[in-house]
């Protein structure tokens, strides 16, 4: 077999290989994973949105100006997005399982239950908190 014949062959066979090596990756799953998932961490702030929107149904989206207090009734939940806030009252912490004291700040994305009336956020800065339950 000549030279010429010899590197037709020779990539041929590479550019197989790599077909090869490139489907079976596909196959085991490296380009497959649901986006948002611990396989493919980074999401679109579109997808973002749309997940916040499925979770928020049932929920009342309230914006909270510097200084403005959020006193609620028993039995409310609620959820710090975006912002700054300090407890008023107290508050169970159920997302890390403890209870959160008056002038404890509040942890974004974690879901707070009033115990009690009276119970309440005070914005250190514009929040946006979501609220399911009764307010005063």
């Amino acid at each position: 077999m000549d030279t010429k014949k010899k590197r037709v062959w020779m990539t041929a066979g590479a550019v197989l290989v790599g077909t090869l090596l490139f489907c079976s990756g596909m196959t085991v799953g490296a380009a497959t994973d649901e986006p948002g998932s611990a396989g493919d961490p980074l999401i679109t702030r579109s997808y973002l949105e749309q997940q916040m929107e499925k979770m928020s149904a049932g929920f009342e989206c309230i914006t909270l100006k510097k200084g403005e207090t959020l006193t609620l009734a028993q039995g409310a939940q609620v959820i710090l997005y975006t912002g700054n806030a300090t407890i008023v009252g107290s508050f169970i912490d159920t997302t890390a399982g403890s209870l959160a004291s008056a002038g404890t700040k509040v942890q974004k994305y974690h879901s707070y239950l009033a115990p009690a009336d009276e119970s309440g956020f005070t914005a250190d800065a514009t929040c946006v908190i979501f609220l399911s339950g009764d307010k005063h």
